[in-house]
Parts: C-alpha cells; structure tokens; sequence
C-alpha cells in the first residue's frame, strides 16, 4: 500500500485555485477510481490521467487497485461545521 498527497493549482475562472490530490495504490483487483468529482467529469479526467501518465513516458499500473481523490484546498466539506 501506498500513499502520495500532491499540491497543485487548477484554474477557476481568471484564478489557479490551490488543490491537493491524493493517491493511493494497494494490491487487489485492477481498477481506477476517481473521487471528488461529478460523475461526468470522472469519465474525462480518467482518460486525462492516463493519458498524462503514459505521454510521461511513464507505465499505466495494470495490476494496482488506484484511488485518486482531489479536494480545492479551500473547499468546505459538505457537512462541516464553519
């Protein structure tokens, strides 16, 4: 298992918003999850990241089981308390 948290910037607007994106590899069945997003726009990161990844000149993990997650990190939680 491991676990690798990335700050970040993406643009909101005129802003480059700070974001955090956190990643996680375990052993299991192959699979590729994306959290934090609404459902279309996980079907489009998803390719994105791949295709990040091995224009990287970098190996797509066929046999992980990956969970990525990214939160602006001025974002409030649904649920928390301000």
């Amino acid at each position: 298992m491991s676990l690798s948290l990335v700050q970040s910037r993406a643009l909101l607007g005129l802003e480059a918003a700070a974001v955090t994106v956190e990643v996680h590899l375990a052993n299991g069945l192959p699979s590729f999850t994306l959290v934090g997003l609404a459902e279309t726009e996980v079907k489009e990161a998803r390719e994105r990241v791949r295709s990040a990844i091995q224009n990287a000149g970098l190996e797509f993990p066929t046999n992980k089981k990956i969970r990525c997650s990214q939160a602006h990190s001025c974002q409030i939680e649904q649920g928390s308390a301000a």
